[in-house]
């Protein structure tokens, strides 16, 4: 082994370039120029030859010669693993970076990675590729998302690599003969919580020849070979997945948990990566069977692939089986509960708090970069949810049990069910399903809307002859859906009104739960439940609804209550019964008036799924295009309602879905005050100043900006420049020797002179125009608490804040802001997530980030609390509000970046106090524990450590 060495200093960091060779002889002598041609200086070239049999050795040693500062390897062949592995070792200086020998970079490609990396505190850059030789093209790689790294490899060993972010991480050997291990190589760091970017200002110049590595794992065109290579795609992908399936423990040891809070962050990569694996290796099983009419297949390669794609789909199915068993085991979830606060102790107690500061603002630090990337998988989701219905679906078993319950109070509900053409299969299993229900004190009346097809009226009157608690009437003439279930409504007698559509299935618990309800709250006048959809041959529940409870605003926007609705019938009747003028919105209608009419205390939510809405292609619950009179008739139905509640200047604008977006006007012209707490930080607090005095519409406002501290030069000149500029731009001194978010918000709020106050962080940036009036005129309304928009990640295509929830949150979290690291414009998404992310609804709490109040009702409930001095604040004050009977508001429809961490008023974890924090947290749920236990605007079905609405 022949080695050459060289070692140099400049002022620029070093950086490592190694370039690995294996028979590019004809072409290494070009990677070589192209570094030494660089027009950064401090590089260290580390040339390795792999046992290469053509003139590699002369070519390289002719350049060695002329410059021996070269570093040169030359061994026997280890394959590429081993040849990068010992390219690692070798290297020195601050960077790294791979040149495959038949591949060039451009004069400043260092250099400009380099100046990125610094500026940005980078650990990986990368370009996009430049493919040359047999053709020449450009391939555009994406921004850095693990998201994508999960699906598919775009960051290239070209790229710029800090050497102290690699750690332990080496290329698999398991690997060397089946490749894509620079993709396991980055996917490693990433999941280690590395920070990926991409530059744009240069690209990696590609040789594509017929000895080139593939660049793509693409299947191609329906051939055997492109099948082939698709399938050992799979394969080591599937390997990949599989290792780092070892990250998660089959128990967890609870006497050495400091890498507890590590592994089980990660478990989502290993669903979302074996769940597209899965529809992979299904998709070419498929179109495998295509090939075997094609005359180019031979030698039963057609066989092989198949009885390669059996292989792997079983390894897929195994490996997901133990996931599932894994994610539900006891160790998994007590693991997740207790696992930081553990570690965070022990640590203290151990190390100290210092000690303690590092290894919280590591963990914190990789938590910012692994979950953006964790996309909602729709499929995951619903297959989640096969399991879930399985799960609470009562057995025979159950539905005896309940059988044998004897309630207090044994109220007659009766069942009104409007009926027109119906389906004979499914009008039986409705009927069926209200035959089947635990609860027997029920009747069921069916009204037949003068049905042009008998079946309706034969089924039925079959029905009536054997249960004596069905009833049947046909109307004269078809009068439509209200008519019809006004009608039956007229012969109930029940105590209790329940609404059922004649192709739906009640859950054989419906009428059990809902009359347990009604023992435990004597005066419940109106009922709402949980649902799901049925397909058309009622085997597959799919896409459940868990709402809210009783939710005002959301249900101005949609008609989340839907189905199963039992309402008092003495209110019923008193409210009114259904109008025709509203068909196709005829519930929503109702719902609003009903509700209209009585206390929020009477209105019981039962988070149960105790409902399947029937989904075929004529069905409203399969599309609203079905139905598209509805859309008109629900616009006016909320429109009539506003008015009702003296709201007359309310605008109702609705989109294709029917939902609508209500906007209230601010009334009148007041003085809005926007209260910034702010220290030093000249260039954040100057982008949140200049954006509000940009791009606001709304005139009549003041901005008090709250200094705690600034010593800059430049942000106090600044301050100058922008009071002489602007006469309603304030800057008062607060200056405390432990700083406070909550002290010095407060004082900002006691010398505004607005009617309404903005509490406002220093790294917003306004994005939407009308953000004040909009906000404002909903925080005027007498009912209204907090209001506070939708917050976006810088580049405004991630959510960081869509209200808060109240114990949601990893960890056992106190408190968590909805849809955080979502991505805004994801296609995974199912309807309910949708519901609750792009609508008008009510939340337990609002981020102090932008949240806006009333003066006189955030002094009513005293300000923020001195004892969240940097967290929990913002929640704090809005359960003040909500508990004294103040609804707090989530408005989508408002636009503002959130560069967190970087505002004083919300520090970085990492630069909190460990102790202190702890206390907060504890302080917080002791406090208001009742949300805690069970947060009103989030359903207890749904997963508390996701804040996401899924499962």
């Amino acid at each position: 082994m022949d080695c050459y060495h060289f070692s140099m200093t400049q002022e620029h960091p070093l950086v490592s370039v190694i370039i690995t060779d294996f028979n590019y002889g004809e072409y290494i002598a070009e990677s070589i120029e192209s570094v030494l041609n660089q027009t950064y200086s401090n590089i260290k070239l580390i040339i390795i030859n792999d046992g290469s049999t053509d003139d590699s050795d002369e070519v390289i040693k002719t350049y060695c010669e002329k410059h021996p500062d070269i570093t040169y390897v030359k061994q026997e062949n280890a394959g590429i693993v081993a040849t990068r592995n010992r390219g690692l070792e070798l290297a020195q200086g601050e960077y790294l970076c791979f040149l495959d020998a038949d591949d060039v970079w451009n004069d400043d490609y260092l250099a400009t990675l380099v100046a990125q990396a610094e500026r940005d505190h980078l650990d990986v850059v990368y370009t996009d590729l430049h493919a040359f030789g047999n053709d020449d093209v450009i391939f555009g790689m994406p921004e850095f998302s693990l998201k994508f790294l999960i699906g598919r490899n775009f960051v290239h060993m070209g790229s710029l690599i800090r050497r102290s972010a690699i750690g332990k991480h080496r290329f698999d050997k398991h690997l060397d003969k089946l490749g894509r291990e620079d993709w396991d190589f980055f996917l490693g760091l990433a999941l280690d919580g590395v920070k990926f970017a991409k530059n744009s200002d240069t690209y990696l110049s590609y040789r594509k020849h017929e000895g080139s590595r593939d660049v793509s794992y693409s299947a191609g065109g329906l051939t055997a070979q492109n099948k082939a290579n698709a399938f050992r795609f799979l394969k080591t992908y599937t390997y990949i997945i599989e290792k780092y399936r070892r990250m998660y423990p089959g128990t967890v040891d609870y006497t050495d948990d400091s890498e507890i809070v590590e592994t089980l962050t990660s478990h989502q990569v290993l669903q979302d990566a074996l769940d597209k694996a899965n529809g992979d290796n299904a998709k070419l099983h498929e179109e495998i069977h295509d090939l075997k009419e094609d005359n180019e297949v031979k030698d039963g390669m057609v066989n092989r692939l198949l009885e390669d794609a059996a292989d792997l789909n079983e390894r897929l199915a195994q490996t997901s089986r133990e996931v599932i068993d894994l994610r539900n085991s006891k160790s998994f979830r007590v693991g997740r509960m207790i696992a930081a606060p553990l570690t965070i102790a022990r640590t203290v107690k151990q190390h100290g708090v210092r000690a303690t500061l590092t290894k919280v603002r590591n963990v914190v630090r990789r938590q910012k970069n692994t979950a953006p990337v964790f996309p909602q998988n729709a499929a995951l989701e619903a297959q989640k949810y096969v399991g879930y219905a399985a799960d609470h679906y009562p057995d025979a078993n159950a539905v005896a049990a309940m059988r044998k319950t004897v309630f207090a109070n044994q109220p007659l509900i009766s069942v009104i069910m409007p009926a027109y053409n119906t389906q004979g299969r499914y009008l039986r299993e409705a009927i069926d399903s209200v035959i089947g229900q635990a609860y027997a004190n029920w009747e069921l009346v069916i009204v037949d809307d003068a049905s042009p097809q008998p079946q309706v009226q034969a089924i039925a009157k079959e029905y009536v002859a054997k249960d004596s608690r069905i009833k049947f009437m046909r109307m004269v003439q078809n009068g439509g859906i209200a008519k019809a279930t006004n009608a039956g409504i007229e012969a109930a007698g029940g105590e209790f009104i329940a609404l059922f559509d004649h192709d739906d299935l009640l859950w054989p618990n419906a009428l059990h739960e809902v009359v347990q309800t009604i023992n435990a709250v004597p005066n419940a006048n109106f009922i709402y439940t949980d649902e799901d959809k049925v397909n058309e041959h009622s085997e597959q529940h799919f896409e459940p609804f868990f709402k809210p409870d009783w939710n005002s605003e959301l249900l101005r926007s949609v008609n989340y209550i839907t189905h199963f609705t039992v309402i008092r019938a003495s209110v019923l009747r008193e409210a009114g019964l259904e109008d025709p003028e509203y068909n196709g919105a005829q519930d929503w209608e109702l719902f609003l008036r009903v509700t209209r009419s009585v206390h929020p205390t009477t209105i019981c939510h039962i988070a149960k799924v105790l409902y399947s809405w029937r989904a075929y292609s004529a069905s409203t619950a399969q599309s609203m295009g079905a139905k598209p009179y509805a859309l008109r008739a629900q616009k006016k139905a909320v429109e009539i309602d506003l008015v009702q509640r003296g709201i007359s200047n309310a605008v109702v604008n609705q989109n294709a879905n029917g939902w609508l977006n209500v906007r209230y006007p601010l009334q009148g012209n007041p003085l809005i005050s926007i209260v910034i707490p702010s220290k030093n930080q000249f260039a954040v607090v100057k982008r949140c100043i200049e954006s509000i005095y940009a791009r606001s519409t709304y005139q009549n406002f003041e901005i008090i900006l709250v200094d705690t501290g600034s010593d800059d030069p430049q942000v106090l000149d600044w301050y100058k420049k922008v009071s002489a500029k602007h006469s309603n731009f304030h800057q008062l001194s607060f200056v405390e020797e432990r700083f406070s978010y909550s002290r010095s918000c407060n004082f900002g709020a006691s010398k505004a002179k607005g009617e309404l106050l903005i509490q406002l962080n220093n790294d917003t940036e306004v994005i939407s125009s009308d953000w004040m009036q909009t906000l404002g005129g909903l925080a005027q309304r007498p009912e209204i608490g907090a209001v506070g928009p939708l917050l976006l990640y810088p580049g405004n295509a991630v959510i960081q804040h869509a209200g808060i929830g109240v114990g949601v949150g990893s960890k056992n979290g106190a408190a968590a802001n909805l849809f955080n690291h979502v991505e805004k414009n994801s296609n995974q998404l199912n309807v309910t997530q949708q519901v609750m992310l792009w609508l008008i609804r009510d939340v337990t709490a609002v981020t102090g980030a932008c949240m806006v109040i009333e003066k006189k009702k955030f002094e009513e409930v005293g300000g923020f609390a001195d004892e969240f001095r940097v967290t929990f604040n913002d929640v704090d004050l809005c359960l003040k509000l909500w508990s004294k009977g103040y609804r707090n508001v989530y408005m989508p429809t408002v636009e503002l970046t959130h560069h967190e961490s970087i505002s004083v008023g919300t520090p970085d974890r990492s630069n909190r106090d460990v102790i202190e924090l702890l206390h907060a947290d504890a302080l917080f749920k002791h406090r208001w524990a009742q949300f805690v236990a069970a947060d009103p605007n989030y359903n207890c079905n749904l997963s508390r450590e996701k804040s996401d609405f899924t499962l």
